[in-house]
């Protein structure tokens, strides 16, 4: 008996409507089974991010949103599911069309999420859109958060000359209409938060409405200062006594970011 590991990823990130891009290259090989997809932020699921906090609702009704999936048995063909209690396991909630090359590039999984309809498509070409006649709790679970998974499952009967292959994840983008995009948030967090070297010490003003974590490490990557809290206002620090090149890096609320300094 053939023995395998596979590997799932559970995001940390919940969010309700929006566009989703995820750039991808895709396993190979017949018993491969990846798969990019969405779950309720309440699905009562034991051992996942969200739950217990959030987890009141069983599977389908916290409702599925299947991305991606591609089976090495049918190399190339990428398919889209809605799994709701109206339609679950061997859904009727569908669509899928054949892709080039999908394990040897990179390619665009695409989603948008509204009020009325969810649409997927693989480098922006629609091959899927369900938008229920109907929204009731049956059909349309979709007006709550939903956060990313991501997994490769292996099916019984693999290939005999299978041995191993990587489902590569280049990003994960998510955007939402009137919300800052990473960038621009970090920007204005960078405005926000300032500091000004004076010998050994490093005065750090901080006029966000949140505090950072400073890290500092020398050119080779190595910590000298770890989870130095920058609280609102005027913080002053003791640089580390290494001399040469240091990375200043900030981190508000999972928001980074990196400045030079040379002692």
């Amino acid at each position: 008996m053939r023995q395998f590991t596979s590997a799932r990823l559970n995001s940390k990130f919940a969010f309700t409507y929006g566009r989703v891009e995820v750039r991808a290259k895709l396993p190979f090989g017949g018993g491969t089974w990846p798969a990019i997809w969405m779950l309720g932020k309440n699905v009562s699921e034991t051992g996942g991010y969200w739950y217990p906090e959030y987890g009141t609702t069983g599977w389908p009704s916290c409702g599925e949103i299947d991305i991606m999936e591609h089976w090495g048995f049918n190399q190339h063909y990428v398919s889209s599911a809605l799994h709701t209690p109206s339609s679950s396991g061997a859904t009727e909630n569908y669509g899928g069309l054949y892709g080039a090359n999908v394990s040897e590039e990179f390619h665009i999984y695409g989603m948008e999420w509204t009020e009325d309809e969810i649409r997927f498509m693989i480098d922006g070409q629609v091959h899927y859109i369900y938008a229920p006649a109907n929204q009731n709790a049956a059909t349309w679970p979709y007006f709550e958060d939903q956060y990313f998974l991501l997994n490769i499952a292996i099916q019984e009967g693999t290939e005999d000359s299978f041995q191993e292959s990587d489902m590569e994840i280049d990003y994960i983008r998510v955007y939402q209409e009137g919300a800052n995009s990473i960038e621009e948030t970090t920007q204005n967090l960078q405005t926000d938060i300032t500091w000004i070297q004076d010998g050994d010490v490093l005065t750090l003003t901080n006029q966000s409405a949140q505090s950072a974590a400073l890290n500092i490490y020398d050119v080779r990557g190595r910590a000298l200062l770890t989870n130095q809290l920058v609280t609102v206002g005027t913080t002053q620090v003791q640089l580390p006594v290494a001399k040469g090149v240091m990375m200043l890096q900030f981190d508000v609320d999972g928001v980074t970011w990196s400045d030079k300094l040379l002692r």
